[in-house]
């Protein structure tokens, strides 16, 4: 990768980690990153999982237009998939970890993820929120930051095309 389209892909990572760092900030629905400048207290996860995210992004569209030899990965249908994978899959790895809780748990009989309204109290039925388990967990950036990687693709090819057809 030359000099220039990596200070660019820099500078567009940075402003993609602010933007995720803000909607944390400013969406008090979403979890707040609560960098308070105690390194003891930080969850070192919404600061680093964003960049795995972001750095995946970028990457994986590259090889997936050349591995299945389409432009696939540079369409909008990509982060569409993205999302309409990760969110399913995150519902699975919650129901496997909270049913997991409940077998070592003698006190629940069984872990319910509900999506909406809760359920009716039931006495020995864990009830969980996905949604808000959503919200709080570090999943949610991580996911908008593929999304925001694959955004940072097509910025520096679409520049960097039109560059190059100036140049003939």
């Amino acid at each position: 990768m030359e000099r220039e389209k990596m200070a660019k892909l820099g500078f567009l990572f940075a402003v993609s980690y602010l933007a995720l760092y803000f909607i944390g900030v400013f969406f008090p629905q979403v979890h707040n990153w609560d960098f308070t400048g105690n390194l003891a207290q930080t969850d070192y996860m919404f600061f680093l999982l964003p960049m795995v995210g972001f750095f995946t992004g970028y990457f994986f569209v590259e090889w997936v237009n050349r591995y299945y030899e389409t432009n696939f990965g540079s369409t909008i249908g990509f982060p569409i998939l993205v999302i309409a994978l990760a969110v399913p899959a995150y519902y699975v790895q919650l129901q496997w970890y909270f049913n997991n809780i409940v077998e070592i748990t003698p006190s629940y009989l069984k872990a319910v993820l509900y999506i909406g309204a809760q359920p009716a109290a039931d006495p020995g039925v864990m009830f969980i929120d996905f949604i808000q388990l959503l919200l709080d967990s570090v999943f949610l950036p991580f996911t908008l930051a593929i999304v925001l990687g694959w955004a940072a693709y097509l910025i520096l090819n679409r520049a960097g095309g039109e560059a190059k057809e100036g140049e003939k």
